[in-house]
């Protein structure tokens, strides 16, 4: 599956490889050394590789560490969320941080609640990669961009603003979206993706259902959960 402009888009039938939208900001949704530990707070950046990773589409999260033998902190990024929905701003951060969509972090597969961390609950950023940008170009990209906002909105409690730092590209063993995301954000951003196909013909495509939930069955199951309202205002 290959990112294509909608006007290229098939506009019958259901074809055996569906092309998502090609994604433009205006379609959003709703450990290095410190010269200063007193006026900084680093954060760490990460960006996954995704089983979408042929649409353009990723996941990252921002993390801070704690120390040896302790699991790391999930960052503090509600700033970066609220200004990428803002209805005046949105469009323009949406395409400074690459982002679709802020969206909360799932625990594991076996449930569907949100991860935690002692602070704050983990959020995860759905990236949209430039046209032939990598996983490492996009994470030290969109780390500079998150570092260079919270100082100049002077967001930060800290002096010099909140530090973010790209850590890794972690590409190896890509899973489905809804590994990482709950299952009803999962859907959200494929309607987005896919708007000019219906519930149905989406659930009859055995690549889509793979990419996204993980195989055929898991995704008509959520898919199948939502009525036809449900689905026709899930963007809403």
């Amino acid at each position: 599956m290959a990112r294509t402009s909608s006007k290229n888009q098939a506009q019958a039938g259901t074809p055996t490889k569906k092309k998502a939208h090609k994604w433009t900001p205006k379609t959003t949704i709703s450990s290095p050394n410190r010269k200063n530990k007193k006026t900084q707070i680093l954060n760490l950046y990460e960006i996954l590789g995704t089983s979408a990773l042929e649409l353009g589409l990723s996941v990252a999260i921002c993390f801070r560490p704690v120390g040896d033998n302790q699991p790391p902190e999930a960052s503090f990024t509600h700033h970066m969320k609220r200004i990428h929905n803002d209805e005046v701003h949105g469009s323009k951060y949406a395409e400074l941080f690459q982002t679709l969509m802020f969206a909360p972090r799932r625990d594991n597969m076996f449930s569907n609640d949100v991860k935690k961390s002692k602070n704050y609950d983990w959020y995860l950023q759905v990236v949209m990669l430039e046209e032939g940008q990598t996983l490492e170009q996009a994470g030290h990209k969109i780390a500079k961009a998150f570092t260079k906002f919270t100082k100049d909105q002077k967001m930060s409690q800290m002096k010099d603003g909140d530090v973010y730092t790209f850590n890794a590209a972690l590409t190896k063993d890509p899973k489905p979206l809804n590994h990482y995301m709950l299952d009803e954000d999962t859907a959200k951003v494929l309607k987005t993706l896919y708007a000019e196909y219906t519930k149905g013909e989406l659930m009859e495509d055995e690549d889509i259902m793979t990419t996204f939930f993980g195989g055929v069955g898991a995704g008509k199951d959520v898919l199948d959960s939502m009525d036809e309202d449900e689905w026709e205002d899930l963007l809403d």
